[in-house]
């Protein structure tokens, strides 16, 4: 059983999309898809929290926080697009999803560093998030059990907003390394190659989209020189 609610043209009030919840989630619901596409954010009821049935919600512009012991005991897929965690304490916040495998961040805030507990997740995608850095590779237990991930560019540069480590202090279980939108930089390669090292169980990588921005052709030398001491180090 789904539910599938986007809002375009129309707009409901915050105790209307409430009704919702508390109606589908009285119901069995196992999918769930929740856009909220207009100029206010929504803030979902804990109500949610509580619905042990579901296996697949996707939201998108949505705000709330996490209660307590908050727990997604069968939930197998979770999306989160342009959403942000209210009165979130940085991997103080713990959300159970036991089952989880599939977990997208898009466009999220605050998101990528919750204490998950999930021991079967496998993929894992974050496009454009706003405050992940390699900090959240090295502290966040969720990026040492993945095995699949993908990265956008903007992603690769958030990584690199900080200075870039030769390789991590733990190793990645990574066995598949998918990078979209690709800007060639000394820092996004520099992220690349951190990745790589710090993943010795890697055996696919896709980049997709290679594009030369305007600043690759001002920092050519520097590009070069970096490319040529890492060939020198034979890594």
């Amino acid at each position: 059983m789904g539910f599938h609610h986007i809002l375009s043209t129309c707009k409901l009030a915050q105790s209307d999309v409430d009704q919702f919840i508390i109606f589908v989630s009285k119901h069995g619901i196992q999918k769930l898809t929740l856009d909220m596409e207009n100029e206010e954010n929504y803030m979902l009821p804990n109500r949610i929290f509580t619905c042990a049935t579901l296996t697949h919600l996707k939201l998108s512009r949505c705000f709330f926080r996490l209660p307590d012991g908050t727990r997604f005991p069968n939930l197998i897929s979770l999306q989160l697009e342009h959403s942000k965690i209210i009165g979130h304490r940085v991997l103080e916040d713990d959300l159970n999803l036991p089952m989880l495998e599939t977990l997208e961040l898009r466009f999220c805030v605050d998101v990528d560093s919750v204490n998950l507990v999930s021991p079967k997740l496998d993929n894992l995608s974050i496009v454009s998030n706003y405050t992940t850095t390699f900090y959240y590779f090295t502290v966040n237990p969720i990026f040492a059990i993945i095995k699949h991930l993908c990265l956008n560019g903007t992603s690769l540069e958030k990584l690199g907003s900080v200075r870039v480590p030769n390789r991590l202090r733990w190793q990645l279980n990574l066995q598949s390394l998918k990078i979209c939108d690709f800007k060639i930089s000394v820092e996004s390669i520099s992220c690349v190659f951190c990745l790589l090292r710090s993943s010795p169980n890697l055996h696919e990588i896709e980049i997709h989209e290679v594009v030369k921005v305007e600043e690759t052709l001002k920092d050519s030398a520097k590009l070069l020189s970096y490319l040529s001491m890492e060939e020198d180090r034979g890594e």
